[in-house]
């Protein structure tokens, strides 16, 4: 459960920051 957790938060930081440098 807790690798899932930080798996998510992981793959939410790196869209955002994808998301930052397309913009």
């Amino acid at each position: 459960m807790a690798m899932m957790s930080f798996e998510c938060c992981l793959r939410y930081i790196f869209f955002f920051h994808s998301d930052l440098i397309i913009s």
